[in-house]
């Protein structure tokens, strides 16, 4: 999609930033079409590709800012422990996070 579309859609939701993931970006997240789209990429070394993770954050007033991360190392494990009782967090460990202001 083109800006005229991007800009059509904006107008017509009543939105100023639309948001996409899958798609690789080299610096985790990457702005197009006059900062009204953002791609935000969470998979680093995608496919070896060396690129970054990010995260996206907004706040109540849709302030913005991104986490990037790279990636890491995964240890071998033959019998993980949970790291905490949630069982979808059985198998991550938490990373430290590059932080980002985007304010415009």
């Amino acid at each position: 999609f083109g800006q005229d579309k991007t800009d059509e859609f904006c107008r017509e939701n009543g939105v100023e930033l639309v948001c996409r993931a899958h798609q690789c970006v080299k610096d985790g997240y990457k702005y197009d079409q006059d900062m009204k789209v953002v791609t935000v990429f969470s998979a680093p070394n995608y496919c070896w590709a060396a690129n970054q993770g990010a995260i996206l954050l907004l706040n109540e007033d849709m302030n913005r800012e991104f986490y990037r991360y790279g990636a890491t190392e995964v240890p071998e494990v033959t019998d993980p422990e949970p790291i905490s009782d949630t069982p979808n967090n059985v198998y991550f460990k938490e990373v430290e996070y590059e932080k980002e202001d985007e304010k415009e």
